[in-house]
């Protein structure tokens, strides 16, 4: 019953490192802001990032707010918008650049470009990597 338990427990953090990775790249895809010098810079930064969601839930339900829906969506959002600012402001090779979000278009309706400073790059990659991950996590099946 341990060996089961402990196991379950690695696939948990193994799933939880996986999915911090491909949101965090999705991030650098999608607004394209995201800049570190070295590989041991981006292993600390998808580190910091599944030590967050792996807690999250945890912690929060011990407070008694909500683990599903738009407030843990928002709770995630903010969380990982403050890592990011912990992480820039301690790691100097770690850093925000100013980017430009390119135009979507949706069923016909065009959202132009946008110019984001270097805060707002922040702000948008956290949204996107919450958004990425919290997508990859629903996909798990759940007991």
């Amino acid at each position: 019953a341990v060996l089961v338990y402990n196991l379950e427990r690695m696939k948990l953090i193994i799933r939880t490192f996986l999915y911090s990775a491909l949101a965090l790249r999705s991030a650098v895809l999608v607004v394209g802001s995201l800049s570190y010098s070295s590989v041991s810079n981006a292993f600390l930064l998808i580190l910091a990032i599944s030590l967050l969601y792996f807690f999250l839930k945890p912690i929060i339900s011990i407070v008694s707010l909500p683990t599903k829906g738009s407030v843990f969506f928002l709770i995630s959002f903010l969380s990982t918008a403050i890592v990011f600012y912990a992480l820039k402001s301690t790691i100097p090779e770690i850093d925000f650049v100013p980017a430009t979000l390119r135009s979507l278009n949706i069923f016909g309706y065009v959202l132009p470009s946008k110019e984001l400073d270097a805060f707002w790059s922040m702000v948008f990659s956290a949204l996107v990597t919450s958004t990425v991950y919290l997508f990859l996590e629903s996909l798990c099946c759940k007991k």
